[in-house]
């Protein structure tokens, strides 16, 4: 941003923006931090970065900040992210408060103050000017930050900004931002300029006097000066030319005027050249005492530059974050959890959630053309880049991510004409780079795996190329319409399958991720959406229908089943909520009505007490008279009655209110177990029970459900409240399980009549102990220990049921077995 004030004082055109050099070292460390240089110029290509950077720059106030963003790479160290983020963080709160962020303008000046210290070197008036803009503006930031945010670190950092006052004042003395040079405020300028102001005024009173005398007035072919050279002259016809007196310092092209100096103005002219020349002799003095004072400040005008741009650079990315609404990913070893990502440089973005745990190694994306795998693949790419370029990540607040050392990408069709390298080819390249530098820290995307060559042999390499990146534990995420690697994911624990949904009833992608399920092209559905003959549509779906295997089938109905099951899981949840607040208003109905009852009773036992206290009285009386000979016998027999009496109603009413009391106590909502380490629990939006693992930041939980593990808030989970048996326990004299019933039963890597026996000890165990269902842990493999697990609680007369887990518990990985009553 150049000063326009600045411009205007010297009346030109700016000089254009003098960039950092790109291989600047200098523009990398004042872009906040120094970043390694380690991620993929194809990468930072393909996913469009370049765009995230021009967009941080316009928020940028400083051309140094911008310079430097464009060169700045990505941070792959947590500590030096840590305390890119807090710095961020700090201009967040800054920047969404209630105060008011001053106005400041910082013109550029890195490059005046390196021609300052070259020996004899004179700074312009625009440069000086600059030079007190930006110091100015410099001290206001730093107390705005200084004053205005939480975080001591950044406050310490802007209070550590030089104020520059000596340079600031000594400018501010001779030269005014708005106007040039103070001439009114310097003695030996205000003397020049009224010397020049009055000669000027004696050149126009001669000059008029030549051009308006009556005699002369045939002369000239103007009645109005004009000037060459700076020097006041006259235009005389040239048909006159002798008759005045002077010097002719030009003709026109047509020779019909003569621009003539009479003597008289050219001692006037010489006179006002010797007062220009002290002027601009004045001026050079001072703008060369002021150099001299920018040259003898210049480092602690480079630190003010260098801390003011680092500063500028973390607001930029600050308010890109707000803007664009951002949140800071959590930093974890290497699961991947982005619910509600959107890609940031769409216009209306569908939001997807990815999770990938740890122990999963490569996710399988399938699904139709145009449906948003690539979509997905780039901004599961681009939010990373975003994240290690100390930028939140559009996504929900609970989103986690690693760092990652390189991220590689290979997407689209880039095949070279001029290379004679075919689209198979040309991914093979790239693939090969991939895994040579690939480590357990990169970030692997790879669109369609093995298009461009025969669909049997493109399987084969791409299990190949999956085996060898799951080896290297590299987090690998890819695309395709192969079912041969839509089958991997299925067979091999360490993947996972992943589908872009399809709506059946629209023909049209709805842009969501499921996680779990391998998704269906539906090519012939886009055929016919996009307009593509009846009859060859029809053709294909015929021979669709005749070569396609189960496979397919299956896909879709699970896909089908899948989103079925989510909307009943949602309108059940829905359905669980109303009956819950339902219940909770009934609830506190029957409290408020008991509590009236009970404050009757109380009332009536207030005044039961309030007579029974006048008939002690009156007893008292009865005694008192009795004694004295008044009362009989019989009369006082009577009065001890009529006490007695009264007494009972009195303990009649107090055990009426008593059993009212606990009553309520008994249905007011007991308040559940504290959360802690060890607590079985359910989440509240799922139902699923798990037990708490551990004590996470910003008062989280992680919770263990089944072999899944969640981080959540405190007010999403609830305590389980341990249930008494209805009945006594019962002890059978001379027999117990060999082995304990478990609730998650591993069997992987045993032999198929060694898993056998140890379910059936289980079976046992789980009846006598009176467990509801369990988990079989059996793996996917080639299916034989599947298979014959299946086989067995087929025929097991205890088993009611079973079925595969849940995608995110283990999915066809798992069974759970459910035991008859």
């Amino acid at each position: 941003m150049r000063c326009s004030r600045c411009s205007r004082a010297r009346g030109n055109s700016p000089r254009p923006i003098r960039e950092l050099p790109e291989d600047s070292s200098r523009a990398r460390r004042i872009a906040g931090f120094e970043p390694e240089d380690t991620m993929d110029a194809h990468t930072i290509e393909l996913l469009e970065f370049a765009r995230i950077r021009e967009t941080v720059g316009e928020y940028c106030l400083t051309e140094e900040a911008r310079s430097g963003l464009r060169t700045f790479d990505f941070v792959t160290d947590r500590g030096e992210l840590t305390v890119c983020r807090e710095y961020v963080g700090a201009f967040v709160e800054l920047l969404t408060g209630t105060v008011e962020f001053p106005s400041v303008e910082f013109p550029p000046v890195a490059d005046a103050i390196v021609r300052a210290r070259k020996p004899g070197a004179v700074l312009e008036i625009l440069d000086l000017a600059g030079v007190l803009v930006y110091v100015t503006s410099a001290r206001v930031f730093a107390r705005a930050i200084s004053t205005g945010v939480p975080s001591t670190r950044l406050a310490e950092r802007a209070a550590a900004i030089p104020e520059c006052l000596s340079v600031s004042k000594e400018i501010a003395r001779y030269i005014d931002p708005t106007v040039g040079v103070r001439e009114r405020d310097i003695p030996e300028l205000r003397d020049i300029r009224r010397g020049i102001t009055r000669v000027k005024s004696d050149i126009d009173k001669i000059a008029a006097r030549y051009l308006s005398d009556t005699a002369m007035q045939k002369y000239w072919n103007s009645d109005t000066p004009t000037h060459r050279d700076g020097r006041t002259v006259l235009p005389l016809n040239s048909s006159f030319k002798g008759r005045v007196t002077g010097i002719v310092h030009e003709i026109s092209a047509s020779g019909a005027t003569l621009f003539i100096e009479p003597v008289e103005i050219l001692e006037k002219n010489n006179e006002l050249f010797e007062f220009e020349t002290r002027y601009r002799q004045e001026v050079f003095r001072i703008l060369r005492r002021l150099t001299e004072l920018v040259a003898e400040h210049a480092d602690e005008l480079d630190e003010t530059v260098e801390l003011v741009t680092e500063l500028d650079a973390m607001r930029a990315r600050a308010r890109y974050s707000v803007l664009h609404g951002c949140v800071f990913a959590e930093i974890t070893p290497d699961s991947v959890f982005l619910p509600g990502a959107r890609h940031p440089l769409l216009r209306n973005p569908v939001p997807i959630t990815l999770s990938i745990e740890s122990g999963i190694r490569a996710v399988v994306i399938s699904g139709p053309n145009t449906g948003g795998k690539t979509v997905t693949l780039k901004t599961v790419g681009l939010l990373a880049l975003m994240n290690q370029f100390g930028l939140g990540i559009p996504a929900n607040d609970d989103s986690r991510l690693p760092l990652f050392d390189r991220i590689m990408v290979d997407i689209g069709d880039e095949q070279s004409i001029e290379g004679s390298l075919s689209t198979f080819s040309a991914h093979l390249g790239r693939i090969s780079d991939v895994i040579d530098t690939a480590t357990e820290r990169s970030l692997i995307l790879l669109d369609e795996l093995g298009t461009g060559t025969d669909p049997d042999e493109a399987g084969a390499l791409a299990f190949a190329v999956l085996d060898e990146l799951v080896k290297t534990r590299c987090t690998t995420i890819i695309t395709t319409h192969l079912g041969a690697v839509k089958n991997y994911a299925f067979t091999h624990d360490e993947a996972m399958n992943a589908s872009v949904r399809f709506d059946t009833e629209r023909h049209t992608p709805t842009f969501e991720v499921v996680l779990g399920l391998p998704g269906s092209s539906y090519a012939i559905e886009t055929a016919e959406k996009i307009g593509l003959k009846p009859s060859v549509v029809e053709t294909a779906r015929a021979y669709a229908e005749n070569r396609a295997g189960d496979a397919a089938k299956i896909i879709e109905q699970l896909s089908e089943l899948t989103r079925l099951g989510e909307q009943r899981l949602k309108e059940t949840e829905n359905l669980r909520i109303q009956l819950e607040r339902r219940e909770n208003q009934l609830t506190e109905r029957e409290i408020e009505i008991e509590s009236r009852e009970l404050a009757l009773r109380e009332k009536r036992l207030a005044e039961f007490d309030a007579f029974s206290a006048d008939a002690r009285r009156t007893l008292e009386n009865l005694v008192r008279e009795i004694r004295e000979g008044e009362l009989s016998r019989e009369k006082m027999r009577k009065a001890k009655q009529f006490i007695e009496e009264l007494s009972t109603v009195t303990d009649t009413e107090k055990r009426d209110i008593e059993i009212s009391r606990r009553r309520r106590k008994i249905k007011k909502p007991s308040r559940p177990t504290e959360i802690d380490v060890g607590v079985e629990v359910v989440v509240t939006s799922t139902g699923r029970r798990g037990r708490v693992i551990r004590a996470d930041r910003g008062g989280k939980w992680v919770v263990e459900t089944g072999s899944l593990r969640v981080t959540l808030h405190a007010d999403e989970l609830e305590t389980v409240v341990p249930r008494k048996p209805d009945k006594p326990d019962v002890q059978i004299a001379g027999f117990s399980p060999a082995q304990p019933a478990v609730g998650e039963l591993d069997l992987r890597g045993m032999r198929l009549d060694e898993a056998i026996h140890r379910l059936q000890t289980q079976l046992d165990s789980a009846i006598l102990s009176g467990l509801a269902f369990f988990g079989v842990i059996h793996g996917k493999g080639d299916g034989v220990l599947q298979k014959g697990i299946r086989e067995f609680l087929k025929e097991s007369r205890s088993v009611e049921s079973f079925s595969y887990a849940p995608p995110e518990d283990g999915g066809y990985g798992k069974t759970i077995v459910r035991l008859g009553s």
